[in-house]
C-alpha cells in the first residue's frame, strides 16, 4: 500500500493541507490532533475563550475536509479524529452542565 502513487500522493496532501488553514486553525488543531488536548485544555494554553476554540476547530476541521475531496481523497468514513472531537466537545458539554447545576 506505501508503494502506491496514489496513497503517496494522499500522504503529501495530507501534510500539506494544514498550512492552507489560518493561524488561529492551525494554533487550535495542532495541539487538539498532535499534543492530544481537550478543547478546555487548547482554551488554557491560547488564552481564548472556549467558544472560539471550537469554532477554528470546526472550520479548521471543514476547510481541511474540503480541500482534500477538492484534490480527489476519497471521503472517508466517519474518521477517529473526527469522532474524537465529537466526544471532546461533548464531554465540555457535559462538564459544563454538571458544574452549572452545581
Amino acid at each position: 500500500m506505501a508503494g502506491r502513487p496514489d496513497a503517496v500522493h494522499d500522504r503529501v496532501l495530507v501534510r500539506r493541507e494544514p498550512t492552507e488553514l489560518s493561524a488561529p486553525q492551525r494554533r487550535v488543531l495542532g495541539p487538539a490532533f498532535y499534543g492530544d488536548l481537550t478543547h478546555t485544555q487548547v482554551a488554557r494554553l491560547t488564552g481564548w475563550p472556549l467558544g472560539t476554540v471550537k469554532s477554528h476547530a470546526r472550520r479548521g476541521l471543514r476547510r481541511l475536509s474540503h480541500r482534500l475531496r477538492e484534490a480527489g481523497v476519497p471521503k472517508a468514513p466517519r474518521s477517529y479524529a473526527a469522532r474524537t472531537m465529537r466526544a471532546i466537545g461533548e464531554a465540555d458539554a457535559k462538564r459544563r452542565k454538571d458544574l452549572a447545576s452545581g
